[in-house]
């Protein structure tokens, strides 16, 4: 069973005997996740790597068409990061969920997303929008370009 205890301090996970979460079980998450840490700890307890892995468990419970990840890598150091999007990957096979992604980590963009928006930081506005690959091409938005191709030398 899910306990109360886990996640982080404003949010709750629902006890599996308490809450159709959805799914078949609990156990299926853990599987799906490879889960190889205790769920029943505090979420002082838990590393940012597992409070993300189980904050996208919980947001699943409910099967939903799309789940909208706000920065999910922010703050992970970069082996944590690539985990974080294998997970990524794996939900969106497993479960056909689409995924809106904001993040500043072209490695993750480039590696998860299908598509994606540019918005130029100057105006607030959309810059360009293409598949993320193609903003290392020379016609892409100028700052776009310039962003995706720096973040390719780092």
């Amino acid at each position: 069973d899910w306990s109360s205890d886990v996640c982080s301090s404003d949010l709750i996970l629902m006890t599996d005997g308490d809450f159709n979460v959805g799914i078949s079980s609990v156990a299926e998450l853990e599987k799906l996740f490879e889960i190889r840490f205790d769920l029943h700890r505090y979420p002082y307890e838990l590393s940012g790597g597992q409070m993300q892995t189980v904050c996208i468990m919980r947001a699943l419970a409910t099967r939903p068409e799309v789940m909208f990840l706000d920065e999910p890598s922010a703050g992970l150091d970069p082996i944590t990061s690539g985990k974080l999007d294998d997970l990524i990957l794996k939900i969106r096979e497993a479960f056909g969920t689409t995924i809106i992604l904001v993040s500043h980590e072209v490695p993750s963009i480039l590696r998860v997303a299908d598509f994606c928006v540019y918005l130029d930081p100057d105006t607030g506005r959309m810059g360009d929008y293409r598949p993320p690959r193609e903003f290392l091409l020379p016609n892409a938005h100028p700052k776009a370009h310039a962003f995706f191709a720096q973040a390719q030398l780092t």
